[in-house]
């Protein structure tokens, strides 16, 4: 609703120094709600998503936390992911998914109820109504794979619903990723056809206090790797 991703929110807390934010700063104190109608956040929030490493750190905090990762395992997937790149210690780890639960009590608390469930009822619904039902082990592992099940089976739900209406449609689509999908199109189309992706992955679901809709982004290129100074028909992201 206020266009401030949980990641960049993280980032900004995480990094506060590094973006010149004092321990007074409104920014740290106020809601996103509130400060986004600051006259300093535009630049802040360019700097942020510009900034590399802490803005890659904060996304990658958000997603591990998501998963209710342990600093070992969030240590060992940021290795991994980051093909040996990001190498953070036990402790930084620890600190950096700390802060997403101060941040983010409601998504803990989310978390706990959804762990109960599975632990009563062996089953959960996604926001679709599909159910699941868990059978095996409750391990720590199979918990955190339950957690992440409501999230990740609505996405490729809602993926697997945007295909059906683009060829529907008529559209060519080369791609499902789960989250995201590819149509090949004349160029004089890609407006058109952009704007129909974007439509059909624009679904209103029930939130646990009112209903939502998860934004998407577009992107357009004669090829599929991103768009750079050795690929200038590269992916580059449409604004409709």
């Amino acid at each position: 609703q206020n266009n401030v991703k949980p990641h960049t929110y993280l980032a900004m807390h995480l990094f506060a120094e590094t973006f010149g934010l004092t321990s007074a700063s409104p920014f740290l104190h106020l809601e996103p709600h509130e400060f986004v109608n600051l006259p300093e956040w535009p630049a802040l929030h360019k700097r942020i998503k510009n900034s590399g490493n802490p803005y890659d750190i904060g996304k990658r905090t958000a997603h591990g936390s998501s998963y209710r990762m342990g600093p070992r395992t969030f240590r060992d997937a940021n290795i991994k992911q980051s093909k040996g790149r990001l190498r953070l210690n036990l402790k930084e780890c620890a600190a950096f998914l700390n802060k997403f639960k101060t941040l983010f009590p409601e998504i803990v608390e989310w978390q706990e109820s959804i762990e109960i469930a599975v632990r009563s009822t062996r089953r959960l619904e996604n926001l679709f109504g599909y159910e699941r039902r868990f059978e095996r082990e409750l391990t720590d592992s199979y918990i955190r794979e339950a957690i992440s099940w409501i999230p990740q089976s609505t996405v490729g739900c809602i993926t697997h619903l945007g295909i059906r209406k683009a060829r529907a449609a008529g559209l060519r689509v080369c791609s499902n990723k789960h989250d995201s999908y590819a149509v090949m199109c004349r160029e004089d189309e890609a407006p058109d056809v952009a704007r129909f992706i974007q439509d059909s992955m624009s679904v209103t679901l029930p939130g646990r206090d009112t209903s939502f809709t998860m934004k998407s982004e577009i992107q357009i290129g004669r090829n599929w790797k991103p768009a750079s100074d050795k690929n200038p028909e590269g992916m580059k992201e449409w604004k409709n």
